[in-house]
């Protein structure tokens, strides 16, 4: 991946952001990994890393990130929480501190906080745009200048981020949705504001990877009535995914009910070789600005680089 200026072509104000890759993810990982995936990001050239909040599913990503933020020197770093089992000021102080450490490199993303989330912290989601938007507001208060994303795939939050963050995530829309989606939050903004998509690395087409069978069976847990009608998937098949969940299984299990040709509808699926033309066609496909894909995808747990397209050309 070539080290274009971080910020061509995108709205002013968020700094870190490569034309059309936005950076690298990482789902739950040993932590020794999601170190060396990060520090592995920054070295080739990557603008962001972030973490996806899993509540007692995963290690304290507050802690991991502040551990890379001393063995980084320029990627972005941030975390996907929600304002449910953390709270909107318990944010706000570990943004700040996240700041300080990395001299302004963090970052946060606020959803509402998937079911399984939210359970397992024992949390509820209450008036989850109105929560959201109150976090906006105590960030900006407590963390002012933090740069805030909200990530959903809901229209009524999407067009509450609109008027309030700086970017917004998009993630469990199927692909063949994305287009009309985009369009019409384009057609709603009236100020700058940063589409992303973020996806899992879905495998090569002959071999399923375990993150993105477990993104897909996340995304149906919380899938959209019309989304899923739209995309022809199985009432059943998502009940059962749910009920695995839910109901005190476990994410392999559920990710075991996952058909792999739902793969491509959520995740990427591409040979490593071919995958930044593989993410290029995705960012053109769906109108998103930026595409973040999984750090699984682009490097092993020692954080050698597995896709050799990436490597940095200065």
């Amino acid at each position: 991946m070539s080290r274009e200026p971080m910020d061509a072509g995108l709205p002013a104000g968020l700094p870190g952001l490569a034309p059309g890759l936005a950076g690298v993810m990482l789902a739950d990982s040993p932590t020794d990994a999601g170190a060396n995936r990060a520090e592995a990001a920054d070295r080739h050239g990557f603008g962001r890393f972030h973490l996806a909040d899993r509540g007692l599913d995963g290690r304290d990503q507050w802690v991991m990130l502040g551990a890379t933020a001393r063995t980084t020197r320029h990627i972005r770093l941030g975390l996907v929480t929600n304002p449910f089992t953390r709270t909107p000021a318990t944010t706000a102080n570990a943004l700040r501190t996240l700041r300080e450490l990395t001299g302004g490199r963090a970052f946060v993303v606020l959803a509402r906080g998937g079911e399984r989330i939210l359970s397992g912290g024992g949390a509820v989601a209450h008036r989850p745009i109105a929560a959201v938007q109150e976090s906006l507001r105590v960030i900006g208060e407590l963390c002012p200048g933090a740069e805030t994303w909200v990530a959903t795939k809901g229209p009524a939050m999407a067009a509450m981020a609109l008027r309030h963050a700086d970017g917004l995530l998009l993630s469990g829309v199927p692909h063949a949705l994305l287009p009309e989606v985009t369009a019409k939050l384009r057609a709603a903004m009236d100020r700058p504001v940063t589409l992303g998509l973020s996806v899992a690395y879905g495998g090569d087409g002959t071999a399923s990877t375990r993150d993105g069978l477990i993104r897909v069976a996340l995304e149906l847990g919380n899938l959209r009535e019309e989304y899923r009608e739209a995309a022809g998937i199985d009432a059943a098949l998502v009940e059962a995914v749910k009920r695995e969940l839910f109901g005190g299984g476990s994410l392999d299990r559920a990710a075991a009910l996952v058909p792999p040709d739902l793969l491509p509808q959520f995740t990427l699926v591409a040979p490593r070789p071919e995958l930044r033309t593989a993410l290029d066609r995705l960012r053109e496909h769906s109108g998103a600005d930026v595409v973040e894909i999984s750090a699984s995808a682009l490097f092993d747990d020692g954080g050698r680089l597995l896709a050799p397209q990436f490597t940095p050309t200065t």
